[in-house]
């Protein structure tokens, strides 16, 4: 879907496809085919490439072992390069196959070094917090992005608990568990109770069962219905950063966070978050949108006169 959107705008890639150009040609090599892209002519020449890539482990998977198994294509299975380790490991592996470690190691460190102050300057504002990742509500979606945030926010020094998310997912995504806990070496607590499954979670009562208060937490969230309400679970006193893909769209920086542009942007909407959660004052017109709190215009006492 990247190549039809961008062929209109003259531009080459598009979406998250431009950051993984990025990594792919930083280290010297050549993007050969982007699936899912483009026309039978362009799909039918895909088994030429040296080597497939993963963006992730649900659609990623189950494709590149259908091309080794017809066309006899390897395949890496590292998934969404996110946060400066999750980055580095993601192209380490694709340098090591293709021998080009050392052209890796100095794009990789000259990357990093442009992310260094932001780096520091995130880890200051979230080191030693508790990270409420809130997994999607749409039965059998994709976890793995989400993981991948707490794999992102572990690497900043906080420590991740995962929610809505039930047993009987994590045995239907295999490829999902094994990208993350085998490749990965992932493994953050994931809390299955008593949490309605699917369903919306009472992120205080999260809190409660944690043991702790607004100030020490960043929540975030995969869905368009994230928990909200007004006074006491607001955008106002409560940091919180959406990594859904319809509501974070930021110039030049992959709507999912990949690659090294939209790491830079994660950094900073986790920055921003625990600002305006600094705030504690009126609530948010976004908090009361969500919660049962009455708006000021249905408690406030009507004028009298005639209505136009």
């Amino acid at each position: 879907y990247d190549t039809r959107f961008t062929e209109a705008e003259g531009r080459k890639h598009g979406g998250n496809t431009e950051a993984y150009v990025h990594l792919i040609e930083g280290i010297g090599l050549k993007v050969h085919r982007i699936m899912n892209a483009g026309d039978y002519d362009y799909l039918r020449t895909a088994p030429e490439a040296r080597v497939n890539t993963i963006h992730t482990a649900m659609w990623g998977y189950p494709v590149a072992q259908a091309m080794e198994e017809q066309f006899g294509t390897p395949w890496l299975k590292r998934q969404l390069p996110m946060g400066l380790e999750g980055i580095r490991n993601w192209v380490m592996d694709l340098a090591r196959f293709m021998n080009r470690e050392e052209e890796a190691e100095r794009f990789v460190k000259a990357e990093e070094e442009k992310l260094a102050s932001l780096f520091e300057e995130t880890k200051k504002w979230v080191e030693g917090k508790v990270l409420l990742v809130e997994c999607s509500r749409n039965s059998q979606a994709k976890y793995g992005e989400m993981l991948a945030y707490a794999r992102l926010g572990q690497e900043l020094g906080m420590k991740p608990y995962v929610y809505c998310l039930h047993p009987v997912e994590f045995k239907s995504q295999k490829d999902d568990m094994i990208a993350v806990f085998e490749v990965e070496g992932l493994n953050p607590p994931v809390l299955i109770g008593p949490y309605p499954y699917h369903q919306p979670v009472n992120v205080e009562d999260v809190m409660a069962d944690l043991g702790v208060d607004g100030d020490q937490c960043l929540y975030i969230y995969d869905d368009v219905f994230p928990y909200a309400k007004s006074g006491s679970f607001d955008p106002s006193n409560v940091a919180r950063y959406t990594t859904s893909s319809q509501m974070k769209r930021v110039k030049g920086s992959s709507f999912l966070g990949v690659g090294y542009a939209g790491t830079a942007v994660t950094y900073r909407g986790m920055i921003e978050a625990f600002q305006a959660a600094r705030r504690k004052s009126k609530p948010t017109f976004f908090g009361r949108v969500w919660s049962s709190t009455p708006f000021e215009f249905q408690s406030a006492k009507q004028k009298e006169g005639p209505v136009s």
